[in-house]
């Protein structure tokens, strides 16, 4: 049985040694520190990978240093190696995703080290490489806060692309059209009254391309074509002030029609979930509050 007191001893890792190795790259492994699992017998090794850019991956390799004289060296375990699995298992190898708290579980016993006080274990990195771009179709309930009902298809990578459609109420049957100031062009003979009731009727078809900014931040622009249009709902009556009818009557302050211009941003949460929040304009006429949650069906590589 090893001893917790022992085990901490032998396991004050050089900080200063981690450090100079890792100066050739931009990506730092710092704050080393370890602990033991009395009742597995296991070594847990924590470190934090630091300035780990999306774009990048890197290969970090658990390295045995033992100080004794007689058998002085440095061991280094490569990732894919088979002895390398079998005693360590955790966060080693092609490392995809920075951050605090990384852990690496080795098995001295395992591997036939029953005295502990003159060996380091040093996580290191060996090598960067581009990271392979995570490729998501995903799919939205897409709207705005004109027309809230919607589906919207994205192709989420470094350079993607999307395509949607949403829409609200449809545009009710009309004659007449009315303004701000309650001035209406109504040319019957008889008396009108505006009241409060209003329909807000609008559609948009639109796609673009979509680009990631961040880990799982994403930037969409597009465009297509839509209408926004607002309607108000009049009481007609008779000279004798008796009511005839009631219709609708279109607000010529927001009459838009024609190419339409989306812009916003996709954040993709614990790798599936997806929400998007923008805008978008008619014309640069009238603007529209975009959002929508979606959820990515399918990658073709799995994040590491």
């Amino acid at each position: 049985m090893i001893s917790s007191t022992s085990i901490r001893r032998a396991f004050c890792i050089s900080l200063a040694y981690v450090a100079a190795y890792t100066t050739a790259f931009s990506q730092t492994i710092e704050n080393v520190r370890d602990s033991f699992d009395q009742s597995r017998q296991l070594m847990l090794i924590y470190y934090d990978l630091n300035d780990l850019s999306y774009k990048q991956e890197v290969f970090v390799v658990p390295h045995i240093r033992l100080r004794d004289s007689s058998i002085a060296g440095e061991y280094p375990f490569p990732a894919q190696d088979r002895l390398a699995k079998k005693y360590f298992s955790g966060d080693y190898g092609w490392i995809g995703k920075g951050g605090d708290n990384k852990r690496i579980i080795w098995d001295p016993l395992r591997q036939g080290f029953d005295q502990l006080s003159e060996i380091q274990v040093v996580p290191m990195i060996e090598k960067t490489q581009d990271a392979p771009a995570p490729r998501f179709w995903t799919i939205f309930w897409h709207g705005s806060n004109s027309a809230p009902f919607g589906i919207k298809i994205a192709r989420l990578s470094r350079i993607g692309f999307f395509a949607g459609f949403r829409m609200g109420h449809l545009p009710p049957s009309h004659r007449y059209k009315v303004s701000d100031a309650g001035v209406m062009d109504y040319r019957e003979s008889g008396v009108y009254e505006i009241g409060a009731a209003s329909r807000l009727a609008s559609f948009a078809a639109t796609g673009g391309l979509v680009l990631q900014i961040a880990r799982q931040m994403y930037a969409f622009v597009g465009g297509g074509y839509g209408k926004e249009q607002l309607f108000r709902k009049y009481d007609e009556f008779n000279l004798n002030y008796e009511l005839v009818g009631s219709n609708w009557a279109l607000h010529e302050n927001l009459d838009a029609k024609g190419a339409f211009y989306d812009l916003g941003l996709t954040l993709r949460l614990r790798n599936q979930l997806c929400i998007e929040i923008g805008t978008g304009t008619v014309n640069f006429q009238s603007y529209q509050i975009l959002g929508g949650i979606g959820y990515a069906f399918s990658k073709k590589r799995a994040e590491r």
